[in-house]
């Protein structure tokens, strides 16, 4: 009889024990410094995390982001007006972003949406060639007819409720020179709407004129951030997010950047601040890691709420 009520409380021990655990999923950009390339290959006995006082947090799982939900949102906006020039600027900068857009991998769940003082959105996510090409052609017409400044803002809130609910890897991919700011208020109230919601923000510019040549490559855009409003630049931070360079065919790689690390640690019921590297990597292959994470760990209990620092 003592040996089974022993038996009783050491499963009621050890339950209470893994209710008081949970896993956290976090999206991280991981870059060589001098490169500006992405790191791959990256396990979990490459990161260190830790938080506060309580010192190191478990690393349970690196994955890469894989047909992540991606929302494409085209910054359509500019002076006020509607003159033939601006009219078709605007129809080449969204030509061209369907075109693209319409070579996203099968599988991969994309949404669409456009901006300029108001914003258009596709109807949902959609995963087939067939079904993204039917929303870009029903989309296009609408968005041709966008005129004024951007409102960049407004656009964010919308696209973020376009996923409803959080799924690990969501991620806007916003296309935009990022020059037009924003009232400060504004900026704390979208971020904080983002670390509830938990989506990651990727940055690409406007594709440049031609003339600029090779400088439209991936990573050139790194040269030009003076260009982007620093708070645009600090929310896509603050969500693990980061400026990837100017949109050109591989958006969907930028869209799918990084890993998701799974982080196992004591429930809680707030966010907190935490620190995250890549061990001994500079050691063993002469690599500077530079990490985008979001800069508060979200509530044990809830999905990925990427906070702003």
């Amino acid at each position: 009889m003592n040996i089974r009520l022993l038996c009783i409380f050491l499963l009621a021990i050890s339950s209470f024990s893994a209710a008081q655990r949970c896993t956290t999923s976090v999206l991280v950009n991981a870059f060589d410094a001098r490169t500006r390339e992405s790191l791959h290959g990256l396990r979990a006995s490459d990161f260190a995390a830790s938080a506060g006082r309580r010192g190191e947090l478990q690393v349970e799982s690196v994955r890469p982001v894989f047909r992540n939900r991606v929302l494409v949102l085209l910054d359509l906006g500019g002076p006020n007006g509607n003159s033939s020039a601006q009219q078709t600027a605007r129809t080449a900068m969204l030509q061209n972003a369907i075109e693209y857009i319409d070579e996203a991998p099968q599988e991969m769940p994309v949404a669409f949406g456009a901006f300029a003082e108001r914003a258009v959105f596709t109807s949902g996510f959609s995963s087939g060639p067939e079904s993204l090409s039917s929303s870009m052609q029903s989309i296009s017409q609408r968005a041709t007819g966008l005129t004024g400044n951007s409102n960049l803002t407004s656009a964010l809130l919308q696209a973020l409720a376009m996923f409803g609910q959080h799924r690990p890897g969501d991620t806007i991919l916003l296309i935009s020179n990022g020059d037009r700011p924003a009232r400060k208020t504004k900026w704390n109230a979208l971020a904080r709407e983002f670390a509830r919601r938990g989506t990651r923000i990727q940055l690409l510019m406007d594709t440049p004129a031609a003339s600029m040549g090779d400088s439209a490559s991936m990573f050139s855009a790194f040269t030009s951030v003076d260009l982007m409003d620093p708070s645009l630049l600090k929310l896509a931070n603050s969500t693990g997010g980061v400026l990837m360079g100017f949109m050109n065919s591989e958006w969907y790689n930028v869209a799918a950047s990084g890993y998701l690390l799974d982080i196992r640690e004591s429930q809680r019921t707030k966010s907190k601040s935490w620190h995250l590297q890549v061990r001994n990597y500079g050691d063993e292959f002469g690599v500077t890691p530079v990490l985008f994470y979001p800069r508060q760990l979200p509530a044990c209990s809830a999905s990925l709420l990427a906070s702003a620092q």
